[in-house]
Protein backbone atom coordinates (compact mmCIF):
# COMPACT_ATOMS: atom_id res chain seq x y z
CA UNK A 1 0.00 0.00 0.00
CA UNK A 2 1.28 3.53 -0.83
CA UNK A 3 1.89 5.73 2.09
CA UNK A 4 -0.46 8.74 2.33
CA UNK A 5 2.41 11.62 1.41
CA UNK A 6 3.48 9.37 -1.30
CA UNK A 7 -0.31 8.62 -3.12
CA UNK A 8 -0.40 12.77 -2.68
CA UNK A 9 3.02 13.76 -4.45
CA UNK A 10 2.16 11.43 -7.13
CA UNK A 11 -1.73 12.78 -7.66
CA UNK A 12 0.20 16.72 -7.59
CA UNK A 13 2.75 15.73 -9.83
CA UNK A 14 0.09 13.76 -12.37
CA UNK A 15 -1.95 16.89 -12.27
CA UNK A 16 0.36 18.80 -12.47
CA UNK A 17 1.79 17.44 -15.42
CA UNK A 18 -1.49 17.67 -17.51
CA UNK A 19 -1.43 21.18 -17.32
CA UNK A 20 2.21 21.40 -18.38
CA UNK A 21 1.32 21.34 -21.88
CA UNK A 22 -0.97 25.11 -21.65
CA UNK A 23 0.62 28.07 -20.74
CA UNK A 24 2.16 27.99 -17.33
CA UNK A 25 -0.41 27.74 -14.46
CA UNK A 26 0.51 28.44 -10.74
CA UNK A 27 -2.23 27.90 -7.33
CA UNK A 28 -2.19 28.12 -3.91
CA UNK A 29 -4.54 25.44 -2.06
CA UNK A 30 -4.36 24.98 1.81
CA UNK A 31 -1.18 26.79 1.95
CA UNK A 32 0.86 24.24 -0.54
CA UNK A 33 2.07 26.34 -4.25
CA UNK A 34 1.27 24.25 -7.31
CA UNK A 35 3.16 25.22 -10.48
CA UNK A 36 3.25 23.63 -13.94
CA UNK A 37 4.10 24.25 -17.50
CA UNK A 38 6.63 23.86 -20.30
CA UNK A 39 9.43 26.40 -18.71
CA UNK A 40 8.90 27.38 -15.20
CA UNK A 41 11.66 29.83 -13.52
CA UNK A 42 10.46 30.27 -9.87
CA UNK A 43 11.68 32.26 -6.90
CA UNK A 44 9.57 30.43 -3.93
CA UNK A 45 9.59 32.18 -0.26
CA UNK A 46 7.10 29.52 0.53
CA UNK A 47 5.99 28.21 4.20
CA UNK A 48 3.99 25.06 3.00
CA UNK A 49 5.17 22.42 0.26
CA UNK A 50 5.60 23.24 -3.36
CA UNK A 51 4.60 21.47 -6.39
CA UNK A 52 6.32 22.16 -9.76
CA UNK A 53 6.37 20.11 -12.95
CA UNK A 54 7.03 21.11 -16.60
CA UNK A 55 9.51 20.73 -19.31
CA UNK A 56 12.24 23.05 -17.70
CA UNK A 57 12.10 23.60 -14.19
CA UNK A 58 14.35 25.89 -12.52
CA UNK A 59 13.88 26.40 -8.40
CA UNK A 60 14.91 29.15 -6.44
CA UNK A 61 14.39 30.46 -3.00
CA UNK A 62 13.15 28.87 -0.01
CA UNK A 63 10.61 26.12 1.25
CA UNK A 64 10.10 25.72 4.79
CA UNK A 65 8.26 22.21 4.07
CA UNK A 66 8.81 20.16 1.45
CA UNK A 67 9.96 20.54 -2.65
CA UNK A 68 8.12 17.47 -5.38
CA UNK A 69 9.28 18.90 -8.85
CA UNK A 70 8.85 16.72 -12.22
CA UNK A 71 9.99 17.46 -15.09
CA UNK A 72 12.82 16.74 -18.64
CA UNK A 73 15.66 19.10 -17.00
CA UNK A 74 15.05 19.90 -13.26
CA UNK A 75 17.43 22.31 -11.49
CA UNK A 76 16.96 22.86 -7.91
CA UNK A 77 18.51 25.94 -6.18
CA UNK A 78 15.97 25.72 -3.56
CA UNK A 79 16.78 25.36 0.29
CA UNK A 80 14.15 23.08 1.25
CA UNK A 81 13.21 22.94 4.91
CA UNK A 82 12.31 19.69 4.81
CA UNK A 83 12.13 16.90 1.93
CA UNK A 84 13.42 17.33 -1.73
CA UNK A 85 11.60 14.23 -4.21
CA UNK A 86 12.89 15.42 -7.72
CA UNK A 87 12.07 13.73 -10.49
CA UNK A 88 13.63 14.55 -14.15
CA UNK A 89 15.89 13.06 -17.57
CA UNK A 90 18.40 15.19 -15.76
CA UNK A 91 18.49 16.30 -11.92
CA UNK A 92 21.05 18.62 -10.68
CA UNK A 93 20.30 20.11 -7.34
CA UNK A 94 22.35 22.99 -5.89
CA UNK A 95 20.95 23.43 -2.52
CA UNK A 96 20.93 22.44 1.31
CA UNK A 97 18.02 19.72 2.12
CA UNK A 98 17.36 20.01 5.86
CA UNK A 99 16.12 16.35 6.15
CA UNK A 100 15.64 13.38 3.43
CA UNK A 101 16.46 13.80 -0.71
CA UNK A 102 15.08 11.35 -3.14
CA UNK A 103 15.85 12.26 -7.07
CA UNK A 104 15.74 10.06 -9.69
CA UNK A 105 16.57 10.51 -13.63
CA UNK A 106 18.74 9.91 -16.45
CA UNK A 107 21.70 11.76 -15.11
CA UNK A 108 21.20 13.05 -11.52
CA UNK A 109 23.72 15.44 -9.27
CA UNK A 110 23.87 16.75 -5.87
CA UNK A 111 26.37 19.51 -6.69
CA UNK A 112 29.61 20.58 -4.83
CA UNK A 113 28.65 22.66 -1.52
CA UNK A 114 25.02 21.21 -1.37
CA UNK A 115 24.46 19.50 1.93
CA UNK A 116 21.72 17.07 2.48
CA UNK A 117 21.15 16.96 6.57
CA UNK A 118 19.30 13.35 6.57
CA UNK A 119 19.50 10.43 3.90
CA UNK A 120 20.04 10.85 0.35
CA UNK A 121 18.48 8.41 -2.13
CA UNK A 122 19.33 8.58 -5.56
CA UNK A 123 18.94 6.48 -8.88
CA UNK A 124 19.97 7.07 -12.41
CA UNK A 125 21.85 6.01 -15.37
CA UNK A 126 24.98 8.55 -13.77
CA UNK A 127 24.36 9.35 -10.63
CA UNK A 128 26.83 11.92 -9.15
CA UNK A 129 27.33 13.02 -5.46
CA UNK A 130 29.57 16.10 -5.12
CA UNK A 131 27.93 17.75 -2.21
CA UNK A 132 27.44 16.43 1.51
CA UNK A 133 25.51 13.43 2.85
CA UNK A 134 24.72 13.80 6.61
CA UNK A 135 22.50 10.50 6.80
CA UNK A 136 22.93 7.49 4.38
CA UNK A 137 23.11 7.19 1.16
CA UNK A 138 21.61 4.80 -1.45
CA UNK A 139 22.37 5.19 -5.01
CA UNK A 140 21.53 3.00 -8.18
CA UNK A 141 22.77 3.74 -11.42
CA UNK A 142 25.11 2.38 -14.23
CA UNK A 143 27.65 4.75 -13.12
CA UNK A 144 27.73 5.72 -9.65
CA UNK A 145 30.62 8.77 -8.26
CA UNK A 146 31.02 9.83 -5.35
CA UNK A 147 33.25 13.23 -4.95
CA UNK A 148 31.49 14.25 -1.77
CA UNK A 149 31.12 13.11 1.72
CA UNK A 150 28.97 10.48 2.90
CA UNK A 151 29.17 10.77 6.98
CA UNK A 152 26.35 7.80 6.98
CA UNK A 153 25.97 4.30 5.52
CA UNK A 154 26.59 4.12 2.01
CA UNK A 155 24.65 1.44 -0.05
CA UNK A 156 25.76 1.71 -3.82
CA UNK A 157 24.86 -0.47 -6.45
CA UNK A 158 26.10 -0.07 -9.98
CA UNK A 159 28.06 -1.52 -12.80
CA UNK A 160 30.84 1.47 -12.36
CA UNK A 161 31.65 3.53 -8.89
CA UNK A 162 34.39 6.00 -8.76
CA UNK A 163 35.51 7.79 -5.77
CA UNK A 164 37.47 11.05 -5.57
CA UNK A 165 37.98 13.68 -8.13
CA UNK A 166 36.01 12.68 -11.35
Amino acid sequence: MLKPKLMTTIAALTFAATLAQAENFTHTNGGDSFTAGAGISETYDANRDVFAAGDVVTTRGRIADDLHVAGMDVNIDTVTGADLYAMGATVSIRADVAEDLAAMGYSVRLSTGSIVAGNARMMGRAVTVDGSVVGALSAVGAEVTVNGTIEGDAWIVADKIRFGPD
